[in-house]
């Protein structure tokens, strides 16, 4: 596999030359980002990282596993996240939940830059399956820097 090295400093695999040229050919213009709920956007760093990529003018998404659309065991089961994604200022049609269906089943074609989870088996999924790119946060990883050269390249683009 050829890499291609640019100014930012890090290597673009194949898949994100062919993510960038299908870019280029559509004339994209905007960055849909998704997020994980539990654990990754619950986080107050996270929460602070979503708003501050909405105010810059991306549209940002939570795609979670949690059980939703009428199926939630009681009525108030996703009040937190609803009143996360309220002070993020995510928009209700940008949720999603997969009831415990792989993320990937609805991230695949819809044209999302990448997505941020703690679930280190749901990523791969993510990554065999899809075009989005995995952003893995655990613990004391750079899973900040990598999102924001994900946009920079991207922005290199545009």
């Amino acid at each position: 596999m050829k890499f291609k090295r640019f100014a930012v400093g890090i290597f673009i695999s194949q898949k994100l030359w062919l993510f960038l040229n299908s870019l280029y050919i559509l004339n994209i213009d905007i960055m849909k980002i998704s997020f994980d709920f539990d654990s990754t956007l619950s986080e107050s760093d996270v929460e602070l990282y979503a708003k501050s990529l909405i105010e810059k003018g991306h549209e940002v998404w939570i795609v979670t596993s949690r059980l939703g659309n009428g199926n939630e065991p009681n009525p108030k089961w996703n009040d937190d996240l609803y009143e996360c994604a309220d002070r993020v200022g995510i928009k209700r049609q940008n949720i999603h939940f997969c009831s415990m269906s792989n993320k990937s089943e609805f991230l695949k074609d819809k044209g999302f830059l990448f997505h941020l989870d703690d679930d280190y088996i749901e990523l791969s999924f993510i990554r065999e399956e899809t075009d989005v790119f995995p952003v893995w946060k655990y613990h004391g990883n750079n899973w900040k820097q990598q999102c924001d050269d994900l946009i920079r390249i991207i922005s290199i683009y545009k």
